[in-house]
């Protein structure tokens, strides 16, 4: 009997957070300074398409039409059902009736975007020395600065809940100007 106990207790435990857990999204894990020096690296490095070590506006651009394009297809493949290569009505309509049961879900609210100015705005904010190009040097300082304000306990991690913290005061800082 006892062997037993211990495996029920144990999904009895888990079925109600698993439950709570938005589908197909992992629960936030931590995160240390050295995976987000990595994070920016890999973007820095899909958006140097020539490799020269900087990135233009050129490169901005067509790195986001890239992602566009990406998401797109993404679409696409989720609303073709049937995987024929077109989207009937039926299937329209079914992935209009999944996104109202998804908005519905969050109390009618619609997905958040970006809303931080585009590629414009992020070339000014990140290009500290106005030659209208980044460098990795240039494009790691905001996120590692952000990272040594929202970590705390000063312990080179990350936890969801600091993170959550310093998300919560960036909202209200920006709702006060």
């Amino acid at each position: 009997m006892k062997k037993f106990l211990v495996p029920l207790i144990a999904i009895a435990v888990a079925v109600p957070v698993l439950a709570q857990m938005p589908e197909g999204r992992k629960a936030p894990q931590p995160m240390t300074k050295a995976e987000v020096e990595a994070r920016v690296k890999e973007r820095f490095a899909k958006m140097d398409a020539n490799r020269d070590g900087s990135v233009t506006r050129e490169e901005i651009d067509a790195t986001r039409a890239a992602r566009r394009a990406e998401m797109q297809d993404r679409r696409f493949g989720m609303m073709d059902a049937n995987k024929d290569g077109s989207i009937s009505r039926a299937e329209f309509d079914s992935a209009a009736s999944a996104r109202g049961e998804r908005r519905a879900e969050r109390g009618g609210k619609r997905g958040k975007r970006g809303g931080r100015g585009g590629p414009e705005a992020m070339l000014a904010r990140a290009d500290t020395n106005a030659d209208g190009r980044l460098t990795l040097a240039e494009m790691l300082s905001r996120p590692m600065a952000r990272f040594e304000t929202s970590d705390t306990n000063r312990d080179g991690t990350l936890t969801p809940d600091e993170r959550k913290a310093a998300r919560d005061k960036m909202r209200e800082q920006r709702r006060q100007n």
